[in-house]
């Protein structure tokens, strides 16, 4: 029942053999009401040595599901004060992020997100910020914030990864980026992210420390009521995973709440695990999992124990995702339990760029 294959491809191979496979049940439990996808781009454009980018009619697709699919779009402040004071959320709720401060977000994202009047949170890196280049302006950024559709987030001025930096290498980035955003905007960002969603329990920490409400990585996964603040997943979109079934698959998922993730740090380990609710239990043979590691690890189940295990740490990053279905019983198509996590090795470097090549972040599917 689990599969190591690269997993975006494999959840589209394996869906029909799950349809017949017991489903869990929908809408029975708190989490089911207090939940939302939340979506992280980086950017829009036709530049295909960027595989960052989704392409124009992509972005155009996304939306044009949104606004007809009888999705709930909110801000993201709105999501989190619910999670934090344990309201109910509107099935199907949806928000939209971007990292990285790309020049399409004002050039081409905008201008169709304001037209529809729909809300999303920009995350600024301020040493990323020009006047010229393929970057976002202050200009720009304040002309954002006029459109009142807006909200602003913070990533460190770099937009480095940091999970093996020193502690006051992080707060000297994240404290860079605050003070030129408040110069900039006089605005004091609540939300954070961490940039290539690479985050460890100290980093958490300090992030929390500095008083932000909430951080957000890059892991996919379903947010909700009683997940961590400081690590909450959101769907990556690029042009190699921004097809239209997985946007609606991903756009339509559940969340799937885990507990007792081992390790703690963040940091690979020859052995990764989490714990799933008992609710889960009667469903447990048709959870599936996917690792984006070379090696094909063993994965065991003991009552609602998850263990994967690798005879080596994996020297990169790797992605496990899992899911379940959900028969909705109404005739509807099946929809998804999701929980992802991404761990990361202490050996990983920046390049000169802060950047790493986007296949150990996005594997490429297989063709199969």
């Amino acid at each position: 029942m689990f599969k190591t294959k690269p997993f975006f491809f494999s959840l589209c191979v394996t869906a029909a053999l799950l349809f017949a496979a017991p489903a869990s049940a929908w809408a029975q439990n708190d989490y089911d009401q207090r939940y939302a996808v939340i979506y992280n781009y980086f950017g829009v454009g036709d530049n295909y040595e960027d595989a960052r980018l989704v392409t124009p009619q992509q972005f155009s697709n996304h939306i044009d599901e949104l606004t007809s699919g009888g999705y709930h779009i909110l801000p993201l402040k709105n999501i989190i004060e619910a999670f934090k004071n344990n309201q109910k959320l509107p099935d199907r709720t949806i928000a939209i992020t971007f990292d990285g401060a790309d020049k399409s977000i004002v050039t081409y994202a905008a201008p169709i997100l304001i037209q529809h009047k729909i809300p999303f949170t920009v995350f600024i890196p301020s040493g990323k910020i020009s006047q010229t280049g393929a970057t976002l302006s202050w200009d720009d950024i304040r002309a954002l914030k006029r459109t009142g559709l807006v909200d602003f987030g913070l990533q460190p001025s770099s937009y480095a990864r940091l999970s093996s930096m020193a502690d006051a290498d992080i707060k000297r980035q994240i404290n860079n980026s605050l003070a030129d955003i408040r110069k900039e905007t006089d605005e004091s960002p609540a939300f954070f992210a961490y940039p290539f969603g690479e985050y460890s329990k100290s980093y958490q920490k300090i992030v929390k420390d500095m008083g932000f409400l909430a951080a957000f990585g890059q892991q996919s996964g379903v947010a909700h009521n009683e997940g961590d603040l400081f690590a909450i997943p959101r769907f990556t979109l690029t042009e190699s995973f921004g097809d239209m079934d997985r946007f609606v698959m991903t756009a339509n998922a559940l969340p799937l709440p885990v507990s007792d993730i081992a390790p703690e740090d963040g940091f690979l380990k020859k052995s990764i695990g989490f714990t799933l609710k008992k609710d889960f239990l009667p469903f447990i043979k048709a959870l599936d999992c996917f690792s984006s590691s070379p090696e094909k690890p063993v994965i065991d189940t003991i009552n609602n124990r998850v263990e994967i295990r690798f005879k080596t740490p994996p020297t990169q990053k790797v992605r496990i995702n899992c899911t379940l279905p959900v028969e909705q019983g109404n005739g509807d198509d099946t929809r998804w339990r999701w929980f992802g996590l991404m761990l990361t090795s202490h050996d990983t470097q920046d390049d000169q760029n802060g950047e790493q090549s986007l296949s150990t972040l996005y594997p490429t599917p297989s063709a199969e």
